[in-house]
């Protein structure tokens, strides 16, 4: 495996199942976190070519790592997850 990631979900379940996924298609999640603030921590420690981020959560929130990953890597890949269909949300992510 030569792709690697890091999965950022605040739902245990699905951060498990997101991984496991990846795993399948022979990309190495190298570690998990839970929120925007851990996404920035953990990608600024790993660097990793793609970031799979959930976008709504209480806190440090997926708009926030998304920016904080871009201050450290403008090339990387972030691939958001997301139930909100918002045009505000939707203008936020178009603009980053």
């Amino acid at each position: 495996m030569n792709e690697t990631a890091i999965v950022i979900e605040d739902d245990e379940f699905g951060n498990e199942t997101l991984s496991e996924l990846l795993e399948t298609y022979g990309i190495k999640v190298v570690v998990r976190g839970s929120n925007g603030k851990e996404a920035i921590d953990l990608f600024g420690k790993h660097n990793p070519p793609y970031s799979i981020i959930g976008l709504l959560k209480p806190n440090y929130d997926g708009f926030f790592a998304i920016k904080g990953i871009q201050k450290i890597n403008k090339e990387s890949q972030i691939l958001v997850l997301t139930g909100d269909t918002s045009l505000e949300s939707k203008k936020k992510l178009d603009d980053l």
